[in-house]
């Protein structure tokens, strides 16, 4: 079963989740109804790294959840990572590439999506197998959001053009 977020990332052949760590819920709904034996979450991604290119394919198999202010020793988390995940997930989109640039140095991590640790953990909790699929459609920067909008509709279409190269849909 493919999913994604909603609202400027909807696809009438994903199930809309919702945005952020509510897409749990919803999530947790569908597979109490549907009983998938896969999950496949489909989306967009930042990039921490201007090495990479915009509207890059990238999957991931986990996420991680490392808060900005985590590089200044201002937070701290009881969960634990076997290993960190080149992936980050936090519900606040980073717009400082310092920062950015800093989250990649320091944990390796490629980028970040809203929804994708929640999209997880939630799929572990139920024993589902599960990937994401995302596309690069901007850089963590003070321009993240407007780059965002702007690249939307060309990365949903890329998006559906390597699932269905792969034979996903």
């Amino acid at each position: 079963m493919i999913v994604s977020a909603g609202l400027n990332e909807t696809f009438e052949w994903a199930s809309p989740i919702g945005i952020g760590s509510n897409c749990s819920i919803k999530l947790s709904e569908i597979i109490l109804k549907q009983n998938p034996k896969r999950l496949i979450f489909v989306g967009s991604m930042g990039l921490y790294d201007k090495s990479k290119e915009l509207f890059s394919i990238y999957e991931f198999n986990k996420a991680c959840n490392i808060e900005l202010s985590a590089l200044d020793d201002l937070a701290y988390t009881p969960l634990k990572f076997d290993e960190i995940p080149n992936l980050n997930s936090s519900n606040f989109i980073c717009k400082n590439y310092e920062y950015a640039k800093k989250m990649h140095e320091k944990y390796g991590l490629i980028g970040e999506n809203m929804e994708c640790f929640s999209f997880f953990s939630t799929a572990r909790y139920f024993n589902i197998k599960a990937s994401a699929i995302l596309i690069a459609t901007n850089y963590c920067d003070e321009f993240a959001h407007d780059e965002y909008l702007k690249n939307t509709k060309k990365a949903n279409e890329l998006l559906e053009n390597y699932l269905e190269d792969k034979g996903l849909l």
